[in-house]
């Protein structure tokens, strides 16, 4: 049974650590010059092992003793997706903070975004929409995560999607309007202190009269 789930390999002391949550085992065994980016057949490391079982602690102890955030599976599957699909949202906050690719990419198109949308866990898209994931993204098909969680019949899910896009718009129209609104000033012409144009030609005995702002 330990090896169908660990892989067609003896498992090392590290990935069983982080299959099981250890984080204490890990940072001992990383100390002992364990080999972190040990592989299974399948190319999981003990950083994905960590995740299926959604262990902040131990992938938090593992990014920290070196292992590559950005590792995947012989499939394409990283850690963060693998925690986004089963919505651990713990884990997928402690990728994040280890500077995992928030957008990293299937061959099919999915992002961690997706998947967590697809199975209908709120809080972990919602920790992945602000650490930036782009809710735009889409599969060839032109399905975004929001279209996902819609026919997947995970409303709460779609419907946060499109309140972030709605605020993301609306912040948007807003910074629109204020640079508008700065550049009004230069388009009416630059004034300085005393209220006329910069540059304006004035006779050298008006020039003195508007410093003192008489004009």
């Amino acid at each position: 049974f330990l090896r169908r789930k660990i892989g067609l390999m003896t498992p090392t002391a590290l990935m069983l650590a982080a299959l099981s949550g250890q984080a204490a085992a890990i940072q001992a065994l990383v100390g002992r010059g364990a080999n972190i980016e040990a592989a299974r057949t399948d190319g999981c490391t003990a950083l994905l092992l960590a995740a299926m079982g959604g262990h902040a602690a131990a992938l938090q102890a593992l990014l920290q003793g070196g292992a590559n955030a950005q590792a995947a599976s012989s499939s394409g599957w990283t850690a963060l997706m693998i925690a986004a699909e089963r919505g651990h949202t713990a884990a997928v906050q402690a990728l994040l903070q280890g500077h995992a690719n928030v957008d990293a990419v299937l061959a099919q198109g999915w992002t961690a975004l997706m998947l967590a949308a697809r199975h209908g866990h709120v809080e972990t898209a919602m920790a992945l929409l602000h650490a930036g994931a782009d809710p735009d993204a889409a599969l060839p098909d032109g399905r975004t995560a929001r279209a996902l969680a819609q026919e997947s019949g995970h409303a709460a899910v779609a419907q946060a999607l499109l309140e972030h896009a709605q605020a993301s718009a609306a912040m948007g129209a807003e910074a629109d309007w204020g640079q508008a609104g700065s550049g009004a000033g230069l388009d009416r012409g630059q004034e300085d202190a005393s209220g006329l144009p910069q540059g304006a030609d004035l006779p050298a005995d008006a020039q003195e009269v508007a410093v003192l702002g008489l004009v």
